[in-house]
């Protein structure tokens, strides 16, 4: 890749922030204008400066990589954007169905040759548009809970659960054959977190033991 491309990190964790431009050290055609660690004028700041390429952590204090994505999609003609995650199987699918590249922490440096290669292959801006619509659809037209895990958080559509299985201080949401998500939160919590009108069955391992003693 000839172009030199002007890039921004936006990571809430500093040591994660620090490893990725270690990494990039490798490839002199990215160049780091501005490392951000919360996102409050994450927008602005990219907005200002007008990169080529963001590196997105999807998991900020405050608001997440797919809202500043949107922020940025409707503020007119986005940079491209690499997103980075812990291994969050529904973001890991949102991104996927919306074509955008992405890389899992912690981030392997020939995963992330690969996505840098992968760039000299811009789509066209109406591509670019529809990625953007897919993302925005997939991740904020539904309504989301934020649930905590041991990864960080996920954000979930209340309505792809089937039920919920307690155990003491976490919680398992099952989501169909094969596919639940484990999370760092009690049931209560997680009932006051779920809109009113999702009535989703839970089960309570220990009170179902002491019923069945």
């Amino acid at each position: 890749m000839e172009k030199n491309l002007r890039c921004i990190l936006i990571d809430d964790e500093p040591k994660a922030s620090a490893n990725l431009e270690n990494l990039l050290k490798s490839h002199p055609e990215i160049r780091i204008i501005s490392v951000l660690n919360d996102a409050s004028d994450a927008v602005e700041t990219i907005l200002d400066s007008k990169p080529d390429l963001l590196f997105l952590d999807i998991q900020i204090p405050g608001k997440t990589g797919f809202e500043i994505a949107k922020e940025l999609h409707d503020a007119g003609d986005p940079p491209a954007i690499i997103f980075v995650t812990g291994f969050d199987r529904f973001a890991i699918e949102a991104i996927r169905h919306a074509a955008f590249d992405f890389l899992v922490k912690p981030v392997n440096p020939e995963e992330l040759a690969q996505s840098i290669e992968r760039l000299q292959n811009v789509p066209s801006k109406s591509v670019q548009l529809a990625q953007f619509t897919k993302l925005i659809e997939r991740t904020l037209s539904k309504p989301k809970i934020k649930i905590s895990n041991t990864g960080g958080f996920s954000l979930i559509n209340p309505a792809d659960i089937i039920y919920i299985q307690a155990d003491w201080n976490y919680s398992e949401l099952f989501f169909g054959v094969g596919k639940s998500e484990l999370a760092t939160m009690n049931i209560g919590s997680l009932e006051e977190s779920l809109p009113v009108k999702y009535a989703i069955p839970l089960l309570n391992i220990r009170k179902l033991e002491r019923f069945l003693e």
